[in-house]
């Protein structure tokens, strides 16, 4: 990129990555009610996806920012970001009324934010290789 000139295709990719943050934030928000809302999937599913997803774009974002950074610390970073904010998450969902904070939510979130990641590493890595 030349100075100057805007990339306007990174702050998408970031701009994107933020949305899906609070996308997440706000779903973490909405207390299920006094019924416990009863979702027909288990909700660490639910988890794994929602954090895959976040994962991936983190992964993606990273990538584009520190293009010739080596792909296993960009992985690292993006993995660790999701699974802290993951962290975050349900700590903030402690102080949602009928909502709890829980490890094992966690864990789900840390793995699907493992698996997003990695995907992303690899389908950019074959890109790469495809165009290289």
């Amino acid at each position: 990129m030349s100075a100057g000139r805007v990339d306007y295709v990174l702050y998408g990719w970031w701009a994107l990555t933020v949305f899906y943050a609070c996308f997440i934030f706000a779903l973490s928000s909405v207390s299920p009610g006094a019924g416990g809302g009863g979702l027909p999937v288990n909700d660490k599913i639910l988890h794994v996806i929602l954090y895959l997803f976040f994962g991936a774009l983190l992964y993606i974002a990273l990538a584009k920012s520190f293009g010739t950074t080596a792909a296993s610390k960009i992985f690292i970073a993006a993995f660790s970001i999701a699974a802290l904010y993951g962290m975050t998450d349900e700590l903030h969902q402690g102080f949602v009324a009928n909502r709890d904070a829980s490890a094992f939510d966690w864990l789900a979130d840390a793995l699907g934010g493992f698996v997003g990641a990695l995907a992303a590493s690899r389908i950019k890595r074959k890109t790469e290789a495809k165009d290289g």
